[in-house]
């Protein structure tokens, strides 16, 4: 299986000119990686971060291949990513993203990095921002219907449905963009013509301890420290700050009154190593006792 290869029903998405519940939209996945930029010339394909900084390369393989692909005057916007496939789902893996385009020298982490192109700004030396996005999707689609990619992948479409939308999640992927298809490229306005939308779950956790704040709340509360209990024993399993005033002075003032109680909170995804992405405080759970929050 090529190392994009995604398992159905993704596999399967179909670009769509009507969606029935959204006409004129549709999903793609959220991508979780660096948002890169590609400048075909006339000897090479250059790569850029979002702010213009040089990418060039960090990432050869996947430069040839675009080169081999499109014509001189060809600008691509698309995202590097590192995933994996465990039983159908799809596994984000940033810090290999991190590891390959932030370092100085070559990383093997690069080996593993696959650009997903999901815009086309010019073709061929022709401005392709004022066309709609469908046009800008159709020309993608005729390259990478007449070209073998091994590290480039076009990102899938999907019908704009709630469906759609959960089975994205389910999936793995941290969430969609909606994006309209009669929308016109605009540089240097993020998110013109998308709609992000992430997926949150939650769960509960045991508060075990309390993190000092930092800056001008030094000496004061700063965050609970979250564990779950592993075989009878407590492990920390995240930490996650109080924004509500009164609750966070209650806690300084008597920080073991707090100790053992359960919390709700929400995340975005989990890393590959099992940690929470960007866990935060939701509520207290006095329903639950302590004992039911297990790995």
């Amino acid at each position: 299986m090529p190392p994009f290869a995604l398992p159905a029903p993704l596999a399967l998405a179909r670009p769509v000119d009507v969606v029935p519940e959204r006409p004129g939209w549709t999903l793609e996945p959220k991508w979780d990686g660096w948002r890169v930029l590609v400048r075909v010339g006339s000897e090479r394909a250059d790569l850029f971060t979002r702010s213009g900084k040089s990418l060039t390369g960090k990432l050869p393989e996947i430069s040839a291949e675009l080169f081999d692909a499109f014509p001189e005057g060809t600008w691509l916007d698309g995202e590097a990513v590192a995933f994996n496939l465990t039983d159908g789902r799809v596994a984000n893996e940033w810090g290999t993203v991190q590891s390959a385009l932030s370092g100085t020298k070559a990383s093997k982490a690069r080996e593993s990095v696959v650009l997903v192109v999901f815009d086309l700004l010019a073709h061929a030396g022709i401005d392709a921002r004022s066309v709609p996005l469908r046009s800008r999707r159709a020309l993608l689609e005729q390259a990478f219907d007449g070209h073998e990619f091994e590290r480039v992948m076009l990102t899938p479409q999907l019908d704009a449905t709630d469906e759609n939308y959960e089975a994205l999640v389910a999936t793995g992927f941290e969430g969609v963009i909606v994006k309209d298809l009669n929308a016109r490229y605009a540089s240097g306005k993020r998110g013109h013509g998308w709609a992000k939308v992430k997926a949150v779950w939650t769960d509960d956790a045991v508060v075990i301890g309390f993190k000092d704040g930092t800056g001008s709340n030094h000496g004061k509360f700063g965050a609970l420290i979250l564990g779950k209990y592993d075989n009878g024993n407590l492990r920390e399993v995240a930490k996650v700050k109080i924004l509500d005033a009164a609750d966070r002075e209650k806690i300084s003032r008597a920080p073991d009154d707090f100790l053992y109680r359960v919390v709700e909170f929400t995340f975005m995804g989990r890393m590959p190593s099992g940690s929470y992405r960007h866990p935060q405080f939701a509520r207290w759970r006095p329903d639950k006792r302590a004992e039911e929050c297990t790995l």
